[in-house]
């Protein structure tokens, strides 16, 4: 009866001591990071391999590692084998949120031409002109661009 008890309540009590040891070390997910990009590109002695690319990235990108969100927003754009525009724009908005530049113009992209979402060209200027505020040059001549056309 007595352990019935105290091991819950014991575990229970240790968890908030030992739940740091769960988090992984910024110098882990750069690791993750840089892993993807060896299986990517077949670097360093490793075949390339876009599954085990795709599965490092995911783990560096669930920690908010802006670079491999937009990674795995390209692959999912650009690679046939795993194309998928709805997954590309989820990373590339993911990226776009904390503020990445490359990100926010291919979320803007994305809305200008309604690539795995609805076309919406307000939103695609609002991000042409996040990317744009960081002087991000493929941004500014597509929102310059796009609003020259909807001035016409």
């Amino acid at each position: 009866m007595i352990k019935r008890v105290w091991l819950p309540l014991i575990a229970l009590f240790a968890m908030p001591f030992f739940s740091h040891a769960w988090d992984p070390l910024p110098e882990e997910i750069e690791g993750w990071f840089m892993q993807g990009v060896r299986y990517y590109k077949g670097e360093e002695g490793v075949e390339p391999d876009f599954g085990k690319a795709i599965s490092y990235w995911n783990r560096a990108a669930d920690q908010g590692y802006v670079q491999a969100q937009f990674n795995l927003g390209v692959l999912y754009d650009t690679v046939g084998t795993v194309q998928n525009p709805w997954e590309a724009f989820r990373y590339y908005k993911l990226a776009a949120d904390k503020g990445y530049a490359p990100a926010q113009f291919n979320v803007g992209v994305a809305f200008e031409k309604g690539d795995g979402i609805a076309k919406d060209l307000r939103k695609a200027k609002h991000y042409y002109g996040l990317a744009k505020n960081q002087n991000y040059a493929p941004a500014i001549k597509r929102l310059q661009r796009l609003t020259a056309s909807s001035n016409k």
